[in-house]
């Protein structure tokens, strides 16, 4: 019985992998869809509706413009997903490369989607991952752990049995400075007096994240970039194309930008502002794309489409050109600091000078 099920298994796990083989094809290359957003049915419902309540008990313009960003992002997270998965599902046919969709309701369940480009269908498989149950925040998002995207990335590769890939990544998360993967709420309302929270509310603007004792969950972005480097070094993977879409998904930092792997050769990203994924779309930027496609033809595409956006700003840099933001924050910084001191400088040059003509006053005085 035992040697039965030995060749069972190995049989299933063969039709598994060749099945995973036939949706990736031998083209090695992939559309990479890594949706860490809000899940519609999750543990930390108890904590988000406890946050609901508060806004709404607390009543002031700020909260209710919180707690109306909380219940939009909640009401428009999966149909705005399943807009985007299916432009790309016709993008994935147009070029024959498979899709690769990995979302926090799936992972919660250990599965994730490739849709087969020649076949028109869906297939799932499986990824087990260390489930956080003691993380109220965390567990619901295991898509914003660094572990978990390069278990992913991983996969790709791997359970393809591919030697290389070219794969566009694009990353829909929420975000904020120096974040690149996180959650939405980022505290647990439950261990909070509520009094406290509705005392702290008065003194943040529009801002959930600026209340005080707020740790910020997640992966930030020089673990996001250390982890692409560390998958992209092991399995030898290329992205031409990882477009951040988040708020603020812009390199903050000196650090951040030389954290950027080789393995990246360009950068989508919104800068130091804000965005709305929802409305990047789609359909409409590959409306263009002719069948048969080449691959880099679909990411150049995606990276003009939105550098063409009208209604936000969307920036693409490689590692070099990234510089530019934190650089420009430092060379902001020095001017704010010379404006400052330019007063004090101004007074010691008068002051200076003031010396200098009692000096010679006080000379010519002695030699007469």
């Amino acid at each position: 019985m035992l040697l039965l099920a030995l060749i069972m298994f190995s049989l299933f796990y063969s039709t598994g992998c060749a099945t995973y083989r036939k949706a990736l094809g031998s083209a090695q290359y992939a559309i990479i869809y890594y949706a860490n957003v809000t899940p519609s049915m999750s543990a930390g419902d108890a904590n988000r509706n406890l946050f609901l309540s508060i806004l709404a008990e607390s009543g002031s313009d700020s909260a209710l413009e919180i707690r109306e960003a909380l219940l939009l992002d909640l009401a428009d997270a999966k149909p705005s997903v399943d807009r985007d998965i299916k432009a790309l599902m016709t993008v994935s046919k147009k070029v024959g490369v498979p899709l690769i969709v990995f979302s926090n309701e799936r992972a919660l369940n250990s599965l994730f989607a490739v849709f087969n480009p020649n076949e028109g269908t869906f297939e799932y498989h499986s990824l087990r991952y260390a489930a956080l149950d003691h993380n109220i925040l965390l567990h619901d998002y295991p898509l914003a752990r660094a572990d978990y995207l390069a278990e992913a990335l991983s996969a790709v590769s791997s359970e393809g049995g591919m030697q290389s890939l070219s794969a566009l990544l694009i990353v829909r998360t929420h975000g904020s400075p120096g974040m690149a993967l996180m959650p939405r709420i980022n505290r647990d309302f439950r261990r909070i007096d509520r009094s406290l929270v509705l005392s702290q509310l008065d003194a943040v603007a529009h801002n959930d994240l600026a209340l005080p004792d707020i740790t910020l969950q997640g992966t930030d972005q020089n673990q996001f970039w250390n982890t692409l480097a560390g998958v992209a070094s092991a399995r030898n993977i290329r992205f031409p194309l990882v477009f951040l879409s988040s708020c603020e998904s812009g390199v903050q930092t000196l650090e951040q930008a030389l954290n950027i792997p080789n393995s990246v050769e360009k950068i989508a990203h919104s800068g130091n502002i804000g965005m709305s994924s929802e409305l990047i779309d789609y359909a409409a930027i590959f409306r263009d794309l002719p069948d048969n496609a080449s691959f880099d033809l679909a990411v150049e595409m995606l990276t003009q489409g939105l550098l063409k956006q009208r209604v936000q700003t969307i920036y693409v840099d490689d590692k070099w050109s990234a510089l530019r933001w934190p650089l420009a924050k430092f060379a902001g910084s020095v001017w704010f600091l010379l404006a400052g001191l330019l007063p004090l400088i101004a007074w010691a040059v008068w002051y200076i000078a003031g010396i200098g003509k009692v000096t010679v006053s006080a000379a010519k005085v002695a030699e007469s």
